[in-house]
């Protein structure tokens, strides 16, 4: 059965069920595969609240290898992570006897290989199992440990220590409330826009408002964010979004099949580094497409954010 459901993670992902396993080799197609494709590209920030704050308790050796792991992500983005399945590569995976979750090479720039057949776990659920996705801090986690072989590493339990510390970072800041069920979920990911002078404290963070619906995510944070402006006309350097629920109101036109679910929540503003200021609160209509028996695909170009009440700079509030 695939309903919709809602939750808020402040610096986790979904602990997300998902209905398949992803594609044999490639990219991935499944939501763990893009769970891992989330924490790869946001990983100079997830990285960035270890380094700028007390959060993760990392001690000065781990600091400086997240330290060149971030100074290398450009040229690690130039090459594409690799899913495959061990069940189709026999062993490709296995290392020291054991069958590894991914593996690569010892530069930075070498293939990093995921093992999609440990991205998922078989769960029962009823009379039928269900498929369970790794989540983004996990994801984290297993990065970090690979990135780390490309800066002359092979400690394996040190690495596996410092990407559970990024891990724990993430899951001990989590928010989560659902309705209906768990096949969807609406995430907001705070990210470190690793913004400071020289004052590590001054920090700045852009959130990301993320939809999962299908094994599919879809980003809204642009929705939203780019209605917000600073008392001096220029875009904030950061904004945090807090206490988003599902309000009253949930209409289904029969005529068009189109499931429409409003949202609430409330923002905070970063004009200047060092300091947040309030402005108040916005809505999110999100439309879904009936498609079957209790199944529902959503449509992304009807999505409305609206900021609706400021607690001080009034201009921003139209």
């Amino acid at each position: 059965m695939k309903t919709l459901a809602f939750s808020i993670l402040l610096l986790q992902s979904f602990a997300a069920i998902a209905g398949g396993t992803g594609s044999d080799a490639g990219n991935g197609g499944g939501l763990a595969e893009k769970n891992v494709l989330f924490a790869f590209s946001h990983l100079q920030s997830f990285i960035g609240l270890c380094l700028n704050t007390s959060l993760c308790r990392t001690d000065l050796g781990e600091n400086k290898m997240l330290g060149e792991i971030s100074d290398s992500l450009l040229t690690e983005a130039k090459t594409p992570l690799d899913f495959r399945s061990d069940q189709k590569s026999l062993d490709f995976f296995r290392i020291d006897g054991l069958i590894r979750v991914a593996k690569t090479g010892d530069h930075v720039g070498d293939p990093i290989y995921i093992n999609q057949d440990l991205l998922y776990s078989k769960l029962p659920s009823g009379e039928s199992v269900i498929s369970v996705a790794i989540d983004v801090p996990l994801a984290v986690s297993i990065l970090i440990h690979e990135l780390g072989h490309h800066h002359g590493s092979h400690d394996h339990n040190a690495l596996d220590r410092l990407g559970s510390k990024l891990q724990t970072a993430l899951l001990n800041h989590e928010e989560r409330s659902e309705f209906w069920n768990e096949k969807a979920a609406l995430v907001v990911y705070q990210l470190n826009a690793v913004r400071h002078d020289s004052d590590k404290s001054k920090i700045a963070s852009l959130d990301q408002l993320v939809l999962e619906n299908n094994s599919e995510l879809y980003n809204l944070s642009d929705r939203l964010i780019n209605q917000l402006k600073c008392p001096d006309g220029k875009a904030p350097l950061g904004v945090r979004l807090y206490n988003v629920y599902g309000k009253r109101g949930t209409h289904f036109d029969k005529k068009t099949m189109i499931l429409t679910k409003p949202f609430e929540g409330w923002f905070i503003e970063t004009c200047k580094l060092g300091s947040e200021e309030e402005h108040g609160d916005f809505t999110l209509e999100l439309s879904f497409k009936k498609t079957g028996l209790e199944q529902f695909e959503f449509l992304p170009e009807k999505t409305v954010a609206k900021v609706i009440g400021c607690k001080k700079n009034q201009d921003v509030c139209k």
